[in-house]
């Protein structure tokens, strides 16, 4: 037996093959049907009857072939509705994933936005830390340094002062070595002219009055310029004193000043920097929430419009779906109309292609010949049928 395919492209991804194992019409037209032999002559009528009966077989033939293109238009119709269904199911599987990726993302950057936050934090506290510690570290050094140079310029002022005490020392000493020098100069003087009123003090008693008073007069000026160069030095000694010690406290004071000054601009300094950083550090934050803010909104607008563009889609797939179902309907009842009028003849062609059969087999077998193969093609037929009516 041959059998026609009739292959068509649904609207889906896969192809559907219908196989019709439509049984061909047999050929009663040969010399050798019903008749012992073959140079038994054809009877016109018979040849008629033949000619008839290939006929209806033919029209039997399309008629099968109309149901098989029938039944494949019919399964093409159902592959596309379900096509069209597991697209919008895909469809909405793919908006299902979109939106648990997007909470996944939002999940993720929030979690991220909280790890820097924490790590922007953590790296304020380190450095407000290490600036704390460097603040500490050079107030430690100043001190330090401060307390040096204290040391540093008492130990200085000492060994000036030492210095000075000793140089006031050698010059008191010179000084009482000059006096002394000239007290002895002074004696000697006064001997000589102790030895010369002492010539003319036979003669003169004026002469040895004007040099007793001469003499009580110089040793007056004497004492009184030895007095004054006493009173001089010791005055001089007091001033250089408070000088050192005026000039070692406006030093001092001086120094003072100038820290105080030099901590007051690294303060001043301090503060601008941490003004500006925290300046600086507020806009950052302003600037990245407003980015996120618009990210979000830009976020949430693509998902309302996704979420918009999907309930589109799936309002105008459930209208084309109402749309073919009606059509579906509409098609089923006409055919099954058409359906019940055809399998009624089928029904009917086949009781009397089948009663026509077993008439033949009845006469293969009075005729004593072989009627396997007739009752098999009349069983595949048979099978067939079934199978595509089915």
């Amino acid at each position: 037996m041959s059998g026609a395919r009739i292959a068509i492209k649904g609207p889906g991804p896969s192809r559907v093959q219908i196989h019709a194992d439509v049984p061909p019409a047999p050929n009663f037209s040969g010399s050798d049907f019903g008749s012992p032999t073959s140079s038994q002559p054809i009877d016109p009528m018979e040849l008629q009857d033949r000619r008839k009966h290939d006929f209806e077989e033919a029209a039997y033939q399309a008629q099968l072939r109309r149901a098989t293109i029938e039944r494949a238009r019919r399964l093409m119709t159902n592959n596309a509705d379900r096509y069209k269904t597991f697209a919008s199911n895909l469809m909405l599987a793919d908006v299902l994933h979109e939106r648990e990726n997007q909470k996944k993302i939002k999940k993720q950057f929030d979690d991220l936005m909280a790890s820097q936050d924490e790590k922007f934090m953590e790296m304020e506290r380190t450095s407000y830390r290490r600036m704390l510690e460097r603040e500490v570290f050079e107030k430690d050094e100043i001190v330090r340094k401060n307390r040096e140079c204290a040391e540093f310029r008492a130990q200085q002022l000492e060994e000036v002062k030492d210095k000075r005490m000793q140089e006031i020392e050698k010059e008191t000493q010179r000084a009482n070595e000059y006096l002394q020098d000239m007290r002895k100069q002074e004696a000697k003087k006064l001997e000589k002219e102790e030895e010369a009123i002492r010539d003319y003090a036979q003669t003169k008693e004026k002469v040895q009055k004007m040099m007793k008073t001469r003499a009580q007069e110089i040793f007056d000026s004497q004492m009184a310029t030895r007095q004054a160069m006493i009173d001089a030095q010791a005055k001089k000694l007091t001033e250089l004193k408070e000088n050192e010690s005026a000039k070692t406290a406006k030093e001092e004071l001086e120094y003072k000043v100038r820290e105080e000054r030099i901590m007051q601009e690294r303060e001043e300094e301090r503060r601008k920097t941490k003004e500006m950083i925290e300046k600086h550090r507020n806009e950052q934050k302003e600037e990245f929430q407003q980015s996120m803010k618009r990210m979000l909104a830009r976020e949430v607008q693509d998902v309302e419009e996704r979420r918009a563009e999907a309930k589109k889609v799936a309002a105008f797939q459930q209208q084309q779906a109402e749309l073919q179902r009606w059509k579906k309907a509409t098609e089923v009842q006409q055919r099954d109309l058409t359906m019940d009028r055809t399998l009624k003849k089928i029904d009917e062609e086949e009781k009397e292609f089948l009663q026509y059969c077993m008439e033949n087999v009845k006469e293969i077998k009075e005729e004593s010949r072989n009627p396997i193969p007739c009752i098999k093609a009349i069983r595949s037929y048979q099978k067939s049928l079934q199978h595509h009516l089915n």
